[in-house]
């Protein structure tokens, strides 16, 4: 749908959905050529944001909420950190970036993918480890669950498919669920019996 379809759908103007953008709330469209596109995915999010500021959340808090890793990685690992990481140990570039732990940038930098997994491999490690350590430690721990998450995005979309009618049909909205499912599940098992 195109951008006018979205603010129909959504009960907002373009430019606020172009605001939202600049924000962190909504990621860019699609582009079929110069022509930007918007899917389910982007619907759902504006949704989600229409929902969360009808409860009285402020458009910095709700970006807070739907983008935790965005925020924390502003406070925790600021790009030049992580060029300067791999500039002293170079062997790290390739692990991470197998691993999906680093993305490349369009400029030629990098960065990190999860900073909430940067901190969990932190405080795996050690909490005074170095930076070189801790991206260590989430190379190997990614590497080692990939196979393992592979199947289960697999049988929660079979499941799912029982459960809602024509399944989840964005593997975003899929990932989301499960990671959270997930964490879930593992917090609850976690948790001491009362």
């Amino acid at each position: 749908m195109t951008i006018d379809q979205l603010a129909a759908e959504v009960w907002l103007t373009p430019r606020t959905i172009r605001s939202y953008h600049t924000r962190g709330l909504l990621q860019p469209p699609n582009r079929v050529g110069r022509t930007p596109y918007y899917d389910r995915p982007h619907l759902n999010r504006m949704r989600t944001v229409a929902l969360l500021q009808g409860q009285g959340l402020s458009l910095e808090t709700i970006c807070a909420l739907l983008d935790p890793d965005g925020v924390i990685g502003k406070f925790i690992l600021p790009n030049r950190t992580i060029d300067q990481v791999l500039r002293a140990d170079p062997s790290l570039t390739r692990p991470l970036i197998d691993s999906g732990v680093l993305l490349p940038r369009p400029d030629g930098a990098f960065s990190v993918r999860g900073a909430r997994a940067v901190l969990a491999a932190r405080v795996a490690s050690r909490p005074d480890a170095p930076l070189t350590e801790v991206l260590h430690v989430l190379a190997g721990s990614v590497t080692a669950i990939a196979p393992l998450a592979d199947e289960l995005l697999s049988r929660v979309g079979a499941e799912l498919l029982c459960l809602v009618p024509g399944g989840v049909s964005h593997r975003g909205e899929l990932l989301d669920l499960v990671v959270e499912a997930l964490r879930v599940g593992l917090q609850t098992r976690a948790a001491p019996a009362a």
